[in-house]
């Protein structure tokens, strides 16, 4: 399955745990329930993100599923990622 379907399933089965907190002009923060654990997601301006999960923490700036979940919320929601 695609990153972006994994994403689309984690934010149908509404696994975000807290609506994005903006903890910074243009940072969003979000909890996220993961398969095994709850993940911590941050989107910031100029695209960069983190993730705590596996992939997340082992690349800067990868796309895992929980950002994208992420980005898709912020994009439902009409917020300017």
């Amino acid at each position: 399955m695609s990153i972006y379907l994994e994403g689309m399933k984690i934010l149908v089965q509404r696994r975000i745990l807290q609506e994005p907190v903006d903890v910074s002009t243009k940072r969003w923060y979000f909890k996220v329930a993961g398969t095994n654990n709850q993940y911590e997601v941050l989107i910031g301006e100029n695209g960069k993100t983190s993730c705590t999960c596996a992939h997340g923490s082992l690349y800067a700036n990868f796309l895992c599923k929980h950002i994208v979940a992420g980005i898709l919320l912020l994009s439902g929601t009409g917020m300017n990622v």
